[in-house]
C-alpha cells in the first residue's frame, strides 16, 4: 500500500482563507493570546570560577517576534543540576530591553552544569514552560575547552514511541518515531527490532540523531514488543492500534511545499486540513472522499517560517489527527564584520564595522549585542543555543531542549531537515506551545521595580494602626528617595514599583 501511495499523481488543492463561519468558530476556539517571549543573549555558555556572566535581554511579541516597548521587571534565576535555586536577581526592562551581569562567586557556585531561567510578571503565572531557559557550564579548570563528560554505562533504558498523526491505524502504512534515553534523561543511541505477538520480527530500527529515530510498518495486531541490542532492562509502551480512523502522513517538505496523505479506514467521509501558525488559524483545505489516500501538496505560500501545525478535521470540525512541520524559509540576516586591525594590544581601541552581507535599500534598524571573550572560553562543541534556535524551537516546543542550535546544521550522517523532522515527530508530538489557548486572565499585575509590603501594629500589642501614614526611605549612592502611603483597615501597607539601582538600604517608618 505504501508504494502505491507514492506512485499516485499529485493532487493540487485550492487553499482557502478561513471564511466559513464554522471554520471561523473552530479557529476562534483554538486562538492563543500569548503576548510575550523573553530572550537572553549571554556572552558565552562556558564559564570559569569567579567569572562574570554578561547578558542582553529582549522582550518580544510572542507571535511576530517584533520588539515590545514595555517597562517591567526581569527575574533571573540560576538553578544547579539537582534543581536547587542557587541565585536570583532582579533587573529592569526599559523600553523592551535590559542588560546586566551575574558573578559566579566560589561560595555559591561549584563546578557543574546550571540552568539560567528568566521571566516577567506576565509570564510567571503562565507556567515555567514559558520561561526563558538556557544551560551553561562552570569549570574550575582554566583553559578548559569543553565541560567534563562522565562516561558511565546506563543501567536502564527508556524508549518512548510516537506514532505520526497521533495513533496507529490498522492495515495502513504508519510512520512510528521514537526517543531513547537513560535514567538521567540523556539520549542513547540504540539498535533494535519490533516483534509481533508471536515473537516474529516485523522491522529493524535504529536511532538517527540524539536518541531519536523512525521506522515504517503496517500494524496487523494489537500487541507488539521490542528487543534492543545490548539492553535487557528496557521500559517502553507501544501505543495501541485503532481499527478505524483518519490520520495525516507527511511524505516530504521542501521549497515546493508539503506533500502529505490522509489515511482513512472510514468510508464516505470528507475532511478539512486546518493550518495554524503560532496560535492563529491561517488557512484550510477541504477534501472530498476522492482525495483521501492520494498525495496532497500544500503550496509554500500557505506555510510559514518555523513550526506549522496541521490539524485534520472531520465534517463536524472535530480534530482527528495532528502533525507539526518545520519550514525554513531562510529569512535570517547575514552580517559582515570587519576590524580595524588584526592584532590588538591590551586596552587598545577596537573599531568594529558591521554591515549587511547583501545590498539593502530599506532603512532597517537593528539592536546588536557584542561580547569579546577568550577562545579558551568557547566550548569545543560550539554554541548550544542562539536567538534563531530559541525563538523557532525552544520557545515553541514545551520543555527544556539542550543544543537546539544543532538542528539547523547539516551533519555528515544526517541533514538539518531530517533532524528537524525527527524533532517535530518526538518533542513536538503533543508538546507544542500553541496547542491550547493560554489563560491570559491569570496574569499578575506588572511590576516595574521592587515591591515592599508589611504591617504596622502598636508596640507590645496585636492592634493594627489603621489609615496611618507610612514612609519608605531608599538610601544608596544616588540621592535619597522618599515614598509614602497609608495603611488599610488591617494596618497593611504596600509600596509598589519602588525603583533604584544596585545595592541600597531601605528603611520603613510608621
Amino acid at each position: 500500500m505504501f508504494k502505491n501511495l507514492t506512485l499516485i499523481a499529485f493532487v493540487l488543492l485550492f487553499v482557502h482563507s478561513a471564511k466559513a463561519q464554522s471554520i471561523e468558530n473552530y479557529f476562534a476556539a483554538q486562538t492563543n493570546q500569548l503576548q510575550q517571549k523573553l530572550y537572553l543573549n549571554t556572552d558565552r555558555e562556558l564559564y570559569f570560577s569567579t567569572d562574570t556572566l554578561w547578558f542582553s535581554a529582549k522582550l518580544l511579541d510572542a507571535k511576530t517576534h517584533q520588539p515590545k516597548s514595555e517597562d517591567c521587571n526581569l527575574y533571573l534565576e540560576i538553578i544547579d543540576e539537582k534543581g536547587k535555586l542557587v541565585d536570583k536577581k532582579l533587573f529592569a526592562i526599559i523600553n523592551g530591553k535590559s542588560f546586566g551581569s551575574v558573578t559566579f562567586t566560589e561560595n555559591l557556585f561549584n563546578e557543574g552544569r546550571y540552568l539560567i531561567r528568566a521571566y516577567t510578571d506576565y509570564l510567571k503565572p503562565l507556567g515555567e514552560e514559558l520561561y526563558f531557559a538556557k544551560g551553561i557550564y562552570i569549570s574550575t579548570i582554566k583553559n578548559a575547552s569543553s565541560p567534563k563528560q562522565k562516561r558511565l554505562k546506563s543501567k536502564k533504558l527508556f524508549v518512548d514511541f510516537y506514532p505520526e498523526g497521533g495513533f496507529l491505524l490498522k492495515d495502513q502504512m504508519n510512520q512510528m518515531s521514537f526517543m531513547a534515553y537513560d535514567e538521567n534523561g540523556k539520549p542513547i543511541e540504540i539498535r533494535g527490532s519490533l516483534l509481533n505477538e508471536k515473537g516474529e520480527k516485523v522491522v529493524d530500527f535504529n536511532t538517527g540523531y540524539k536518541g531519536r529515530g523512525r521506522f515504517y510498518f503496517v500494524p496487523k495486531t494489537e500487541n507488539y514488543k521490542i528487543e534492543i541490542q545490548g539492553y535487557y532492562d528496557v521500559e517502553y509502551d507501544i501505543p495501541s492500534v485503532q481499527n478505524d480512523g483518519a490520520k495525516l502522513m507527511l511524505h516530504a517538505i521542501n521549497s515546493n511545499g508539503a506533500r502529505l496523505t490522509v489515511l482513512s479506514n472510514i468510508p464516505g467521509d470528507s475532511y478539512y486540513i486546518a493550518i495554524f501558525h503560532r496560535g492563529d488559524g491561517k488557512h484550510f483545505i477541504k477534501l472530498n472522499r476522492a482525495q483521501i489516500e492520494r498525495t496532497i501538496t500544500i503550496e509554500p505560500q500557505y506555510l510559514y517560517s518555523g513550526v506549522n501545525r496541521l490539524v485534520l478535521l472531520d465534517n463536524n470540525y472535530i480534530p482527528q489527527s495532528e502533525r507539526l512541520v518545520f519550514v525554513d524559509k531562510g529569512e535570517e540576516v547575514d552580517l559582515q564584520l570587519e576590524l580595524n586591525q588584526e592584532q590588538f594590544q591590551t586596552r587598545s581601541e577596537v573599531e568594529l564595522d558591521i554591515t549587511l552581507a547583501f545590498a539593502n535599500e530599506s532603512n532597517e534598524y537593528a539592536s546588536v549585542s557584542v561580547a569579546v571573550v577568550s577562545e579558551n572560553a568557547m566550548a569545543a562543541n560550539g554554541v548550544q543555543q542562539n536567538i534563531r534556535s530559541y525563538l523557532l524551537l525552544d520557545s515553541e516546543l514545551k520543555g527544556y531542549m539542550p543544543s537546539s542550535a544543532d538542528y539547523f546544521v547539516d551533519d555528515d550522517e544526517i541533514s538539518a531537515k531530517e533532524k528537524m523532522d525527527l524533532l517535530m515527530l518526538t518533542n513536538g508530538w503533543r508538546n507544542y506551545l500553541w496547542n491550547s489557548p493560554v489563560d491570559t486572565l491569570r496574569t499578575e499585575d506588572t511590576q516595574f521595580g521592587v515591591r515592599v509590603q508589611g504591617n504596622v501594629k502598636r508596640l507590645g500589642f496585636n492592634i493594627p494602626f489603621r489609615n496611618t501614614e507610612v514612609f519608605l526611605n531608599v538610601l544608596n549612592d544616588a540621592a535619597p528617595v522618599w515614598f509614602s502611603t497609608q495603611t488599610d483597615s488591617l494596618g497593611n501597607f504596600d509600596f509598589k514599583n519602588v525603583q533604584f539601582a544596585d545595592t541600597a538600604t531601605v528603611m520603613v517608618q510608621g
